[in-house]
């Protein structure tokens, strides 16, 4: 009832088999999960935020005059997912455990709290007067200030 150990033909590495006979709570027990399928997974889907992050850098273009620190933002964080997909692509191409994606997390989430103020400059409320600001504020302007703050400025789109 045993595994039964052969090697895979073409290949150094050896390949472990079930039993096709043994009964199901053995093969459960025995089966352990292949130990890069986190990592399989996030090399796969953490191309979407990266691509969506860039899809916002660009669109930051058309507000060049107001968007500010806002567009460099986009650029460090943009960065900080390629670094841990650059470290995800490692580990599955050198057979790291999953286990240690953790390391890569903690760095990652280090990396933004300890670079809190350039990663994070959006606020969700008027800097001066408290008042809360529209999407297209929080996103594309950089002084976080809202229509009766920051008079004589307009929210007109600019091309460059």
């Amino acid at each position: 009832m045993g595994g039964i150990i052969r090697e895979a033909p073409g290949r150094r590495q050896r390949e472990r088999t079930i039993d096709p006979r043994a009964p199901p709570d053995y093969i459960a027990a025995h089966d352990p999960m292949p130990e890069t399928v986190v990592a399989r997974f996030l090399l796969k889907w953490m191309l979407v935020p990266l691509v969506l992050l860039w899809g916002y850098h660009l669109a930051q273009r058309r507000f060049a005059e107001t968007v500010g620190a806002k567009r460099l933002a986009t650029l460090y964080l943009t960065g900080l997912v390629l670094v841990a997909w650059g470290a995800v692509y490692a580990f599955v191409r050198l057979g790291v455990p999953d286990a240690w994606l953790t390391a890569v997390a903690v760095a990652a989430v280090a990396a933004a709290v300890w670079q809190r103020k350039r990663v994070f400059p959006y606020r969700l409320r008027c800097a001066t007067c408290s008042r809360p600001l529209g999407l297209q504020r929080i996103l594309f302007r950089g002084d976080n200030t809202c229509e009766t703050c920051a008079p004589g400025r307009d929210d007109k789109e600019t091309l460059p």
